[in-house]
């Protein structure tokens, strides 16, 4: 994995809903960025960086209109509450999650930042 994530990402859409048009079933696919593949044997701030830099541009799958899932993180540390906020204000169309508790305090953090800027 080299480069930016997100050239990466819709280049390897680009090709796969191509070939899916091909067979008349691209509607019928939902988008999954695939973050958990960042390479294993990365250290977990560069995954972390990796993670962040997809979940922050979800807007940029949005253009294939088809609905995207997020495998939402689950861990409890600083660093996966951020990136359950940035998921959640991304709003993907559908989720795994293992906490529901961790999404639905994110989605009042979201909120309350929401408020406070607006």
């Amino acid at each position: 994995m080299t480069g930016d994530p997100l050239d990466a990402l819709t280049e390897f859409f680009d090709a796969l809903l191509a070939r899916c048009g091909r067979f008349g079933i691209r509607h019928q696919v939902v988008l999954d960025p695939g973050t958990g593949s960042a390479p294993h044997h990365w250290d977990w701030q560069d995954r972390f960086e990796y993670q962040k830099r997809v979940y922050s541009n979800l807007d940029i799958l949005r253009r294939y209109d088809l609905p995207i899932y997020i495998a939402l993180p689950w861990k409890d540390t600083p660093q996966h509450a951020e990136l359950m906020e940035i998921i959640v204000a991304a709003e993907p169309d559908y989720g795994r999650v293992h906490y529901p508790e961790q999404v639905r305090a994110a989605e009042e953090r979201v909120r309350a930042g929401a408020r406070r800027s607006g």
